[in-house]
């Protein structure tokens, strides 16, 4: 996974920056956050992982509708747009093609049929809690900001419910080509709480982002993932961080519909085990842990 991010300080403390990547180094544990909502809903929620949705729901996939699905197209991946009008997702549970236009169907949260997932309710059908994995976008000076490396203060928008441990600071993390080639997927934004040290390299911040070096344990709910991506100690600094991304059952809770203006493209947000998260599954573009 690779990551750039404009971070300010937790009430406890924390410095803001700047910008996250990844490679290496794994640790885990997980984590939930304060809802926030002013849309509909119907309190349709993921209920299984995916080994324990074949238990739970073996028919799934079998391209039959059966009892407890609300589509089945033959498959168990939720597919990228533009969707055909059978496409399902992932655990048969919603109609892709009916998400967003302004009508709750079954398995959808909620619909306004708008592109905007910092209102109340996301272009993927889930109420925003404006928590960890929320869309956001940060300003300064009255002005939206590139989401680039950036160690100037900046307000992060739509992270208000983000609650992150002592050690930490709210980070919003976007698309962006960081320095050496390294891509960074993150579709509408994406709230995180975040630790950051840079060592070496002439493009450090002014100063680390909440304190990478304390023992950090995430909030219920979420995984710890632990990185560091190696510069070359004269201009490209080395950067380590720790981040708790929002644990997950189903690619429901992933915003799996969002579209990414910087890429010009969808994103690709699914609840998917990476190279650095233990084992256990995250909402995550997978493109990012090509890096």
């Amino acid at each position: 996974m690779a990551l750039s991010l404009t971070a300010c300080p937790s009430d406890d403390g924390g410095d803001e920056a700047a910008d996250e990547a990844a490679t290496e180094s794994e640790d885990g544990s997980d984590a939930s956050t304060d809802e926030t909502t002013d849309d509909t809903t119907d309190g349709t929620e993921a209920e299984t992982t995916e080994d324990e949705t074949d238990d739970a729901n073996p028919l799934c996939g079998n391209g039959v509708i059966d009892d407890g699905e609300v589509c089945d197209d033959g498959n168990k991946e939720t597919e990228y747009p533009p969707y055909a009008a059978e496409d399902c997702m992932e655990d048969c549970s919603m109609v892709l093609a009916t998400c967003n236009d302004g009508v709750m169907d079954p398995g959808e949260d909620c619909d306004d049929g708008n592109a905007d997932s910092m209102d109340g309710c996301t272009t993927s059908c889930t109420i925003n809690d404006m928590g960890v994995h929320a869309a956001c976008t940060v300003y300064e000076n009255g002005e939206e900001i590139d989401p680039q490396f950036n160690v100037s203060e900046g307000d992060i928008q739509n992270c208000d419910n983000v609650a992150p441990p002592a050690s930490m600071a709210v980070g919003c993390n976007r698309s962006w080509e960081y320095l050496g080639g390294n891509l960074v997927y993150a579709a509408g934004g994406d709230c995180q709480m975040i630790s950051l040290k840079c060592e070496g390299g002439a493009l450090c911040p002014a100063g680390p982002i909440g304190d990478y070096d304390a023992d950090t344990t995430c909030p219920e709910g979420h995984v710890l993932v632990d990185k560091t991506i190696e510069g070359d100690g004269v201009i490209v600094p080395t950067i380590k961080s720790k981040v708790c991304l929002l644990a997950c059952e189903s690619d429901r809770e992933c915003r799996w519909n969002e579209a990414d203006a910087y890429w010009e493209g969808p994103g690709e947000y699914r609840c998917t085990t990476t190279p650095l998260s233990g084992g256990e599954k995250v909402c995550n573009d997978a493109r990012n842990n090509e890096l």
